[in-house]
């Protein structure tokens, strides 16, 4: 795959819409090619910011006064008070109604318009939309492509679904065991992570807080799972064993990896483990989750590693 087709499909490849094969080719270029991987971070940020910026805009937001009224109209339309066609049509033919579609017409121009591909470098567009919402610590133009192999369909997906079924409500066949336990038994990688991780920067500042930990299995997948709240929200710090060596150092970057169904998933990874952070935030606070955890479990893991 050359630049030329990734910049054809990178809208493509962010809304999922890619066929297997086509994603695969896509995460292979992706890892080959630096300036292709600071292009999609700069997409992402973008698009992120543009979607707060539209879903919050005053000019668009329902008056609460037309709600009421709109919705008690409904109400007589369903039970049958304008039951004959020339009220029905007087009905819809009020000024109201005409204002709604008018609204829908011009948000949905103004929808196409915001997310259709922009000119420009993508890194100038993503400063401009982000007006300093959205930061980056680490350049988007020095991903590694081993973070990029974390990103692999079946490890994220077994990673969310990790997340919903353990850490949100529990629905696992087999039940998690002591972390420590399996450190022993399974992956010393996993002996002392959660005193790690409690003791470590991320937690410092008093705004993330520890849960609970344990060792599950997901998929056929085992993760060392550490549950963690941030503003309310649960978050799951998933550590699982990879296949093959993903890296060539310990310092591998922190990028924004998937999402779906409302979940956003930031990775890293060691010489020998894949490492998850999952939650419902937004997909910057997730990142900054991750890369506020990174240093110190990156530094564990690989201490076990050696």
């Amino acid at each position: 795959m050359q630049c030329r087709e990734f910049g054809e499909m990178v809208d493509s490849y962010l809304k999922d819409e890619l066929l297997v094969e086509t994603n695969h080719g896509v995460i292979t270029h992706l890892e080959a090619c630096p300036a292709c991987r600071s292009e999609l971070a700069a997409r992402r940020e973008t698009r992120e910011a543009l979607r707060r910026a539209f879903d919050h805009a005053p000019e668009f937001q329902l008056r609460p006064e037309f709600a009421f009224q709109l919705r008690n109209e409904l109400k007589m339309e369903a039970f049958g008070k304008r039951n004959n066609s020339d009220n029905l049509f007087a009905f819809v033919m009020r000024p109201q109604w005409l204002a709604i579609a008018a609204c829908l017409v011009v948000a949905g121009m103004v929808g196409i318009f915001a997310f259709r591909p922009q000119g420009g470098s993508p890194n100038e567009l993503a400063r401009t939309a982000t007006s300093g919402e959205v930061r980056s610590d680490l350049p988007a133009g020095e991903l590694s492509g081993a973070a990029v192999r974390l990103a692999s369909f079946e490890k994220t997906e077994a990673a969310i679904g990790d997340h919903q079924n353990c850490a949100i409500k529990y629905n696992l066949p087999e039940e998690p065991i002591d972390l420590n336990e399996a450190g022993r038994k399974y992956d010393t990688a996993y002996i002392d992570l959660a005193q790690a991780v409690r003791s470590g920067e991320g937690l410092r500042a008093g705004d993330i807080k520890y849960v609970e930990d344990h060792s599950c299995i997901y998929d056929g997948r085992r993760f060392a799972h550490i549950i963690l709240e941030h503003k309310g929200r649960t978050i799951s710090l998933l550590v699982a064993e990879t296949d093959e060596d993903s890296t060539k150092g310990e310092n591998a970057d922190v990028i924004a990896c998937s999402q779906r169904d409302g979940f956003q998933v930031s990775c890293f990874g060691t010489k020998r483990h894949s490492v998850f952070v999952v939650s419902d935030s937004t997909e910057a606070d997730n990142l900054m989750l991750a890369r506020r955890l990174a240093p110190t479990v990156t530094k564990h893991i690989a201490r076990a590693e050696v």
